[in-house]
């Protein structure tokens, strides 16, 4: 059987129902919009109930006795029962009665109610409430045992499990369907971060920086929750509370010092400018109220409309529509019931009626459900301001936005909206513009000088002076140079708004660059050092011949280059280099710090999972060449022939090479995060070793070429040398106290290293 609408509420039920106890009849007064009247109740049943109808009874779990907002709910549901006992075409052969007590909001006394219902007296079919989840969850588990039916209004939505609460039907707003509106406030007000609050505040406020907080409390716990809220001072204009819309007026008003330790006065101010949301559940206008096409009459529509307009009404219009709603529900069952096997009346045999049910009777405990009983209405958006409650905003699931009433705005305590949080803005740590316009103009200045000095040695590789120097290995250690030149282009970059994988690319590139610009200038430069090693090593002091050409020193360049391309490509290939950030100490916006907006400077760099093993082998094999090279020039320190002035210089650039390298390469891990710094020790390192060794290699052989006449030009030219004759010092060879055989070998070393040259 199909259940009809009843007021604002959907409620497809088949049913037939039950359970019963403590009976007391009610007067009919009428609402009122001021304070509230009493209740005037009996034990007994009333006595102007009509002989030819058939007394059939629910039951009702009241909130509680005594308390201001739940004292007229025992006239208003009584009202509702005298009004569908006056509506014809509801309940036409049936009185509708109540037997019903206070809960006092125990569960404990809940259950007792139960017992009392099913234990004695006649048995309810239905029962009202109760009104409290709390209460609720604990009660309507129970009495599916006793097949009663259960209408209620408390608002959790556990309720709605079936497996649970087989026989709970809810007609008020679901919590959950406020979720939409909910989502669309927050999107309105540009916030991306809430927080839901149920107990521990503590682990709250410790672990959580939270600004916008949805707290899911009852009243009771509420008053509990914000007074510890109020003493950890987690309120005021940073803070956004967002709470049930539904709690009573004033709820926070006296509260129990002995539970409670804050004043109202403290509640209020914890609570200045928080958000409520509630369904919109009444109706309008009255006119339009239809019981299932049954109009109220008259006096019903009067005394509905003083209904409508008091204050704080809606405890009391829910109670008058649950128990409509329950009538409907009864009334739709009777043809259903009628169906069922016949009662023996005397000699008659008649129809089943409503009546007949009993708690065991198995006949009449279904109840099927077509939808959800659930209203879907719209949302209204409230705010506390001072100490009453606005209507500010109005959502409506049909278009899914926002509308103002009556034009009103929310309001925030120093007029600004909160923010919902800290904010950390990312800022990519690039290279000053000023840094790096002045060590991009003196790399710039380098590779010039690279390339005058290349051209030097390009054009005058014929003369002697450049010749005897290896002008071929001087080219190397000018590529080598240029392309440490260039690496210092790459670190300088603003990548802010590169992707990862081109700062890769870009990784890869600057470590090739340094990589093989060391090996190509120090690998040429220890070359022609080791030449001069081998030659006075193995040719001076033991009379042997030595055969060292430029081809065999390049192989031996290009060999450093080849190893440092395979670690490269290895890497590429075998290692997962990815970009990472590393964010430094955020600095505070100052410009507008209410918006809380943190800047926070990060620094991306390269990393890899075996980037230690690549930078040992890689800082390794630099290292081994660098103290090769400080043992060539020891070695050579004391050879001071005037055509070989490269071994004097050479020990220069190896050294300058080794000292910058030693205080660079630390110092630089050193300031790792310190953009500038970092970035300024490396350019100078570049710079200062890079120009050094070009300057030692090519500044001593073009002094010559920039001082001899052209006569003395052709002269140079000449492959024709005459004996090297040094100047006599302690450090030097004495060729005129050398026995004639070494005498002879020195005259013709210069042109023995001329012909390795070649």
């Amino acid at each position: 059987m199909r259940i009809p609408k009843s007021i604002g509420a959907v409620i497809p039920l088949l049913a037939c129902l039950s359970s019963s106890i403590l009976i007391s009849a009610f007067s009919t007064p009428s609402p009122s919009t001021s304070a509230p009247t009493s209740t005037s109740t009996s034990s007994a049943l009333a006595e102007s109930m009509t002989i030819s109808k058939i007394p059939i009874y629910v039951g009702g779990f009241f909130p509680i006795e005594g308390h201001w907002a739940h004292e007229l709910l025992p006239r208003t549901v009584q009202t509702a029962i005298d009004h569908v006992n006056e509506l014809p075409g509801i309940l036409d052969d049936y009185e509708l009665r109540m037997r019903w007590n206070w809960t006092m909001g125990s569960p404990a006394n809940a259950l007792r109610l139960l017992h009392d219902f099913v234990s004695s007296g006649p048995p309810v079919l239905m029962t009202w409430g109760p009104m409290f989840s709390s209460v609720a969850t604990v009660v309507n588990e129970i009495a599916p045992e006793y097949n009663i039916v259960q209408v209620v209004t408390a608002g959790s939505s556990t309720l709605n499990d079936r497996t649970r609460y087989p026989l709970t039907v809810r007609i008020s707003g679901d919590e959950d369907l406020l979720n939409p509106a909910r989502t669309a406030f927050i999107k309105a007000m540009g916030w991306t971060r809430v927080a839901i609050i149920f107990e521990d505040t503590d682990y709250f406020r410790e672990r959580h920086d939270a600004r916008v907080i949805f707290a899911g409390f009852l009243p009771d716990q509420a008053l509990i929750v914000f007074c510890k809220i109020f003493q950890q001072g987690l309120y005021g204009s940073k803070f956004v509370w967002i709470i049930p819309g539904w709690f009573e007026s004033g709820w926070w008003r006296n509260p129990d010092p002995e539970i409670v330790p804050c004043t109202s006065e403290e509640m209020e101010m914890m609570l200045q400018y928080h958000i409520g949301f509630d369904g919109d559940q009444f109706v309008s206008d009255v006119e339009e109220i239809s019981f299932n096409g049954v109009k109220p009459l008259p006096h019903h529509l009067e005394y509905l409309r003083a209904l409508h307009e008091m204050d704080d009404n809606s405890r009391d219009i829910y109670a008058y529509d649950n128990l409509i709603t329950m009538a409907l529900i009864l009334n739709s069952s009777i043809a259903d019931v009628e169906q069922l096997p016949g009662y023996s009346d005397g000699d008659k045999l008649r129809p089943t009626r409503l009546d007949d049910f009993t708690y065991s009777d198995t006949d009449m405990d279904k109840v099927e459900i077509e939808r959800e009983g659930i209203r879907n209405s719209p949302v209204n958006v409230e705010q506390f301001i001072g100490s009453t409650v606005f209507r500010i905003l109005n959502y409506s699931d049909k278009n899914g936005t926002l509308h103002s009433v009556e034009n009103r705005s929310i309001r925030w305590a120093d007029g600004k909206r909160p923010v919902d949080g800290i904010t950390y803005q990312p800022i990519d740590e690039t290279v000053s513009s000023t840094v790096r316009i002045i060590f991009y103009s003196l790399s710039g200045v380098g590779i010039v000088l690279s390339l005058i000095f290349f051209s030097l040695n390009v054009h005058y590789r014929e003369y002697r002076t450049i010749k005897i120097s290896s002008p071929t290995l001087n080219n190397l250690i000018v590529f080598g140079c240029l392309m440490l030149y260039a690496a210092i282009i790459i670190p300088g970059l603003d990548k802010s708004s590169y992707s990862e994988p081109k700062i890769v690319v870009l990784c890869h590139v600057q470590t090739g660059l340094i990589s093989v610009g060391i090996s190509l200038s120090l690998g040429a430069l220890f070359g022609k050092t080791y030449r001069i090693h081998a030659i006075f090593k193995k040719a001076v002091e033991r009379l042997q011949k030595i055969n060292l050409p430029d081809s065999k020193l390049i192989l031996g360049v290009f060999a450093l280059v080849f190893a440092d391309i395979s670690i490269i490509m290895f890497r590429v290939v075998l290692d997962d280099v990815h970009v990472t950030s590393h964010c430094l100490d955020a600095q505070l916006d100052m410009t507008d710090p209410r918006q809380e907006i943190y800047f926070e400077p990060t620094v991306r760099m390269c990393e890899s999972t075996n980037q230690i093993f690549f930078l040992i082998i890689m800082f390794g094999i630099k290292g081994i060449l660098v103290m090769f090279g400080i043992f060539l020039a020891w070695e050579t320190r004391d050879v001071a022939v005037s055509d070989l002035n490269d071994s004097k210089y050479i020990a220069f650039s190896v050294y300058t090479v080794a000292v910058t390298l030693a205080v660079a390469v630390p110092t630089s891990y050193l300031f790792m995060y310190q953009v500038d710094r970092r970035f300024i020790i490396f350019s100078c390192a570049v710079l200062f070793a890079n120009t050094t060794v070009l300057c030692l290699v090519f500044v001593p052989k073009i002094r010559p070429l920039c001082s001899c006449t052209l006569g003395n030009r052709d002269m140079m030219k000449k492959t024709e040398t005459s004996s090297a004759r040094p100047k006599s010092s302690s450090h030097s060879f004495h060729f005129h106290s050398a026995d004639d055989g070494v005498k002879k070998l020195m005259e013709e070393l210069v042109k023995v290293i001329d012909g390795n040259v070649k």
